[in-house]
């Protein structure tokens, strides 16, 4: 893949920022070093190694298509390859997915993590309770996941610079502290540094970044264009404007991608791809996000199609936001490496 390295540094700079050293961010540079198993990376799941080198999960659930759950399930199945990891003491979690009539009135319930139970289990002591419970770790969570949040009370210069920001909670860490996602940046920050908000009914946003090429810019203009007015006008005409704007945009991004050679793409326009790609990823969240509007469509095939409000507004939400996260996340990384017409050859990193 001749785009690995600079893929790698850039997501050193955007992503790993805050990362502990014991984070290693590598790429393949050579053919012969793909893996020769059966295996999934990066945004398409995780493989699992044990400290003997084998194999143990070859792919986690992929970012794509499940997002945070994505993770959980990554932690889960490291749970299972090491089942009597040391709990994380002191740290308060909310009880939840028990399905038993005894263990349904405990959902929802928050506890400290006090100590190590049988069997893997974790002891949590909830709050106003004598004993602790012994706990599977999957059914404890960070008490604060889901909820939006205030940044506020931060006096570094740094953390002068977050106070106000709102973000979503997507965990918790083992120092106590809450993982808050801002856009593409995830930080760490103690629970009395924020205050609960209500979740941003839509997204507020303008153009996104600019990729340095002006028909992809122009193309992004029009997406935007098409999702401010479906956030308007909640119709299905309008819903299936924004699917044929989209769809149109992405099959041409696609193309310039691959005759680029972005992300692993070879022998030029015909697109074919080497199995873990950069490119590969990015044309499967396009998928994902025009499903997103081919599903609403087929609930609404009976619908009354210039009847305002037929289309769910949570419809527009999830689409605005699927696309400026793609923007945010994917199209970054190939900004200002494609040639723009009329302009002078730019190599393709």
């Amino acid at each position: 893949d001749p785009s690995a390295l600079s893929t790698a540094m850039d997501f050193e700079r955007n992503y790993f920022r805050g990362a502990p050293p014991s984070l290693l961010n590598g790429f393949i540079d050579s053919q012969v070093d793909f893996p020769t198993f059966q295996a999934k990376l990066g945004c398409q799941g995780f493989a699992i190694f044990d400290a003997a080198r084998n194999l143990k999960v070859s792919g986690t659930l992929p970012w794509m298509q499940h997002r945070d759950s994505a993770f959980r399930d990554l932690e889960r199945k490291l749970r299972q390859v090491m089942p009597y990891a040391p709990p994380p003491v002191g740290r308060r979690l909310r009880i939840h997915g028990l399905a038993s009539a005894k263990g349904a009135a405990l959902n929802s319930q928050v506890g400290e993590v006090v100590g190590a139970g049988d069997n893997g289990r974790w002891l949590v002591r909830l709050d106003g309770a004598a004993e602790p419970l012994a706990m599977k770790p999957d059914n404890l969570e960070e008490p604060m996941l889901g909820m939006w949040v205030r940044i506020c009370g931060l006096t570094s210069t740094k953390g002068l610079a977050l106070n106000g920001q709102v973000g979503e909670v997507v965990g918790g860490t083992d120092s106590k502290r809450v993982s808050v996602r801002l856009g593409q940046e995830t930080v760490a920050l103690r629970q009395e540094n924020l205050e609960e908000v209500d979740q941003p009914e839509d997204e507020k946003f303008g153009a996104v970044e600019s990729v340095g090429h002006a028909e992809m810019d122009a193309d992004h203009d029009k997406c935007i264009a098409a999702l401010r007015a479906l956030k308007e006008k909640l119709t299905v005409p309008t819903l299936q404007a924004v699917r044929h704007e989209l769809s149109d945009h992405f099959q041409q991004e696609e193309q310039l991608l691959r005759k680029a050679g972005f992300g692993g793409a070879v022998d030029g326009e015909s697109g074919s791809m080497a199995g873990l790609s950069a490119l590969e990823s990015h044309t499967n969240d396009h998928s994902r996000i025009v499903a997103i509007a081919d599903e609403a469509l087929a609930k609404l095939d009976t619908a009354c199609g210039g009847v305002e409000g037929a289309v769910p507004k949570a419809t527009a939400v999830e689409l605005i936001r699927a696309f400026v996260e793609h923007a945010t996340l994917y199209d970054s990384l190939y900004a200002g490496k494609l040639e723009s017409p009329g302009s002078a050859a730019s190599p393709a990193a």
